[in-house]
């Protein structure tokens, strides 16, 4: 069934475009979305899993980059691990930017991820992840006040 509704996802994005443009852009939303997961789950495992779900989650009728984008998100706060260890490959293959937001509590690396490296708007950040408004704006803040301590 995900291979399906991912063979429906690859052609949505096709229509009417050259080969190599299509290929490019199934590949930038597919590493997109598995970035996005792994910062989002703290481990890469997590993450495939998250990107798969988000590939199943699509409706047929709304299959879209942005719509597994979406998916993923939704998939990805639910498998997350609260600290990644440190050990873990996962801060290894991420660049080296990156390695400190992966440490941050979940809470913290969500609304991070989502607020400022996605950019997602503050209400839409604040259903994906069934907090309030105020709540996910106050986790921003303490996301970005200890993001240089991280360590």
């Amino acid at each position: 069934m995900a291979a399906a509704r991912f063979t429906r996802f690859r052609k949505s994005l096709s229509i009417g475009q050259p080969p190599a443009t299509i290929k490019k852009q199934h590949s930038e939303t597919l590493d997109e979305a598995f970035w996005l997961a792994v910062l989002l789950t703290g481990t890469v495992d997590n993450a495939e899993a998250a990107v798969l779900d988000g590939i199943a989650n699509l409706q047929p009728e709304d299959i879209s980059g942005t719509r597994l984008l979406i998916e993923v998100v939704k998939s990805a706060i639910r498998r997350h691990d609260d600290l990644p260890d440190q050990g873990d490959r996962t801060l290894l293959i991420l660049p080296v930017e990156l390695r400190r937001v992966a440490l941050l509590p979940a809470s913290l690396r969500h609304c991070f991820v989502l607020r400022v490296l996605l950019g997602m708007n503050r209400e839409t950040c604040s259903e994906l992840l069934h907090l309030s408004v105020p709540a996910v704006e106050q986790a921003l803040r303490m996301g970005m006040q200890a993001l240089p301590f991280v360590r």
